[in-house]
């Protein structure tokens, strides 16, 4: 059976020879497989140019020239559409990757933070009962009741139980009642307000505390952590409740500033030099020795405190205030040291020399922390 190629010769070579001219002797043309595999065009090729060869012996008796040329190149030109076709070109490039998708837009920029609130007001120093009737005592970060002169003269004992209670809830730091006529009972009730607040410094100048309010003080300075300045000049305490201070502070960690001037502890024979009585006398030797115990212990007291840093005594007599200066040897801590207007020994004095302790005037020394 012809194939495609053998069936396409056929109907070019009739074409060909369609003219009438002498007859031919005719030759078979010889059947060839048809390239189909893979890849052929190289045996396409190869079946083309044989095809041709044997076109042009079958043609050559009986064909002119220009029709055999154009009959081969009518056959050239069929065969090569023909394995066109059946050899597929190869395969053009692959196609371009897609495009990678676009970069989302940046984030917006942070927005800049909002400013810290203001910090609250502090709270007020209050002075004076007018101020203290236009706020309310709680808010009152220190408050200050002295009278304007001796005549006016507004909180006893009961004023002070008054104001204890109104303070109870409070914050108040610092409570300055001097001048006053503040007692044994008032100074219990603000002692009772010391224990149980975060107060840091009472001042209860020129009052009317003795010893027994110095006693329920002193308890509560004890212990006390917020404690830090107690101020009682001016009271008639005697060497009893200076001794009981003394001891209560002995190992006191938080008050730092304690003063006793004006009460009584000052020696006798300073002030009473001049007389010469026998009973002067002996009122001063008492003083003195009161005064040597109040001094002794001070002196035990500062050997193991590790906090107080300003102690005002007032005169003391030159033993005291020499018994007083020796145990500085023990204490590195008190920076100010208030001996009043008393004598000092030259023992005293080379001792406060040597601690650095320098006179700065009415009997107070200090040395540098």
């Amino acid at each position: 059976p012809a194939s495609g190629p053998m069936i396409l010769v056929g109907s070019l070579f009739s074409a060909a020879t369609s003219a009438p001219t002498a007859a031919t002797p005719t030759t078979a043309l010889p059947t060839l497989a048809t390239p189909t595999s893979a890849g052929a065009k190289q045996a396409g090729w190869g079946f083309t140019v044989a095809l041709a060869d044997q076109i042009g012996e079958a043609l050559e008796p009986g064909v002119s020239g220009d029709k055999a040329d154009a009959l081969s190149g009518a056959i050239l030109h069929g065969m090569s559409s023909f394995i066109t076709r059946i050899v597929p070109s190869p395969p053009g490039p692959p196609p371009n990757p897609p495009s990678p998708p676009p970069s989302p837009p940046p984030p917006p920029p942070p927005s800049p933070p909002s400013p810290p609130p203001s910090p609250p007001s502090p709270p007020p120093s209050c002075v004076g009962l007018e101020s203290v009737s236009q706020v309310a005592l709680g808010t009152c970060a220190s408050l200050s009741l002295a009278p304007a002169d001796a005549s006016s003269k507004l909180l006893g004992d009961d004023a002070a139980d008054a104001l204890v209670s109104s303070l109870e809830e409070s914050t108040i730091g610092e409570l300055f009642l001097d001048g006053n006529t503040v007692g044994d009972r008032g100074a219990a009730s603000l002692a009772g307000l010391v224990e149980r607040s975060r107060l840091s410094r009472l001042s209860l100048v020129d009052n009317s505390v003795t010893d027994a309010g110095a006693y329920r003080l002193a308890d509560a300075a004890r212990w006390s952590e917020t404690l830090h300045a107690l101020d009682l000049d001016g009271n008639p305490i005697g060497a009893d409740g200076a001794v009981y201070l003394a001891e209560a502070l002995a190992y006191n960690r938080a008050l730092r500033v304690l003063s006793l001037r004006r009460t009584g502890l000052e020696s006798a024979s300073a002030s009473s030099s001049a007389s010469s009585s026998a009973a002067s006398a002996s009122s001063a030797a008492a003083s003195s020795a009161s005064s040597l115990r109040v001094a002794e212990a001070f002196g035990r007291c500062l050997a193991a405190n590790e906090a107080l840093e300003v102690l005002s005594l007032g005169s003391l007599s030159t033993a005291a205030a020499e018994a007083l200066v020796g145990a500085l040897r023990s204490n590195s801590v008190l920076t100010t040291l208030d001996l009043g207007g008393g004598t000092l020994s030259d023992r005293a004095l080379s001792d406060l020399a040597l601690r650095r302790f320098a006179p700065l005037g009415g009997g107070v020394w200090r040395r540098p922390p």
